[in-house]
Formats: C-alpha cells, sequence, structure tokens
C-alpha cells in the first residue's frame, strides 16, 4: 500500500470515528434533555393542581380545577392522572385511576420525580409536589404513562436527522475528499522523486535527484 493510500485511509478512520462521538455525544445530550423537560412539566403540572386546592369550613379540602385542566386529566383515553394525598399517605382526591405509592423522600423535599413499572409492564413517570393548604400539608402526585423509550428517541433522532443532522454526511464526506486531495498533492514531490529514481540505472549513474520542493525530511535521503 502506497504512503498516500496509508495516510488517506488513517484519515478516513479518524474521521468517521470522530463523527460516531459527535453523533453519539448529541444522542445522550438528547435524552438527557428530553428527560429533564418531561420531569419539569410533571412538577409544574402537580404545582398547577395543588393551586386550586382549598379548605372547606369542616376542614376537608376540595379541588376546583377549570373545566379544560379537568377534562385533560379525566378523559378516557388520556395518559396523565393525579392523586391528592393527605399526611398519613390516604388519597382523597384522585382523577379516578390508580396512581403509584408515595415516594419517601417527598417527606423532606417540597418536590421530586419518580418512575416505576406498573403491573401492565408500561413505565411510567411521575411527579410529588408537597403544600400546605389550610394548615394541614398535602402532597399532590402527577403521573404519565411514557411511551416505549426507545419509540421516543427514534423520534427525536428522526426529526433531527430531517431537518438537518444529514448534512454532517456530506459534510464529512467532503472534508474527506479534501483531506485525500491535499494528502496526494503533498506526496506528489515524492511521487516525482521515486519516477526519477526509478529511472537510474548502471548507464545513468550520474543523475541526480533535484532537492528544489523536497520536504525537510526527504532532504538527507536524496
Amino acid at each position: 500500500m502506497s504512503l498516500s493510500s496509508r495516510i488517506t485511509a488513517r484519515l478516513a478512520i479518524t474521521t468517521l470515528v470522530a463523527a460516531a462521538v459527535g453523533y453519539g455525544w448529541l444522542y445522550l445530550k438528547q435524552i438527557r434533555v428530553e428527560s429533564y423537560l418531561r420531569e419539569r412539566a410533571l412538577v409544574r403540572q402537580a404545582e398547577e393542581i395543588s393551586h386550586f386546592l382549598s379548605a372547606t369550613a369542616d376542614g376537608s379540602i376540595e379541588l376546583d380545577l377549570p373545566s379544560q385542566l379537568s377534562e385533560s386529566y379525566n378523559s378516557p383515553g388520556s395518559r396523565y392522572r393525579y392523586a391528592i394525598r393527605d399526611e398519613s399517605g390516604r388519597i382523597v382526591l384522585s382523577s379516578g385511576r390508580r396512581v403509584g405509592p408515595l415516594p419517601d423522600f417527598i417527606r423532606t423535599d417540597q418536590h421530586r420525580t419518580y418512575e416505576y413499572q406498573g403491573d401492565d409492564k408500561a413505565r411510567t413517570v411521575g411527579a410529588a409536589f408537597r403544600a400546605v393548604v389550610g394548615n394541614r400539608t398535602f402532597v399532590t402526585q402527577v403521573e404519565r404513562t411514557a411511551p416505549m423509550v426507545r419509540s421516543v428517541n427514534a423520534a427525536v433522532f428522526n426529526e433531527f436527522f430531517m431537518d438537518g443532522g444529514w448534512l454532517g454526511i456530506p459534510f464529512l464526506l467532503a472534508l474527506l475528499a479534501i483531506s485525500a486531495w491535499t494528502v496526494r498533492k503533498t506526496l506528489a514531490p515524492l511521487h516525482e522523486l521515486s519516477t526519477l529514481a526509478a529511472d537510474i540505472n548502471p548507464g545513468s549513474s550520474e543523475v541526480r535527484l533535484p532537492q528544489l520542493g523536497v520536504p525537510d525530511e526527504i532532504v538527507p535521503l536524496v
């Protein structure tokens, strides 16, 4: 294999590794951002529901959700559900569908997120928000049945690829082509020296190889 072919092959491998690392980092970053935004949204939903809690004259509480917000939680096809628990952990109000157990860490933090796998093997993510209503502490839980992680990640990756991520491929190919051309152009004097040296024989021993334009590393060899 020629020197230029070896250098070009190594440049190609380096370019592919760099591209894999770059796209891999973006993929992992996307997963973290998607998870953060989802958890933040659930916490805000739990906090929003807590704002509609109020204490009644007999010491109980009531939840007066706006009709649009109530419909988003109580519609049969909704993937969201909520529950209000008192200090003992007993559910006092809910959207009618089962929610997971109250996380222990919420007893010391105002809000936290959590996730678990239900009996139907579906992954559920949730948020718990602690608030004081009428001198009593209540915890609002909001949960969402999460789609398969692979499906979400695949959808985000496809969206990224269609929106311009594919431009990285022709850019890398162009970079590789320019690198290969640069290597061949740089090694052109060596190729000329090699051709001249191959023509030297016992009948033309007086031929001398030119040093003009030869790289410094090759001058002693010439």
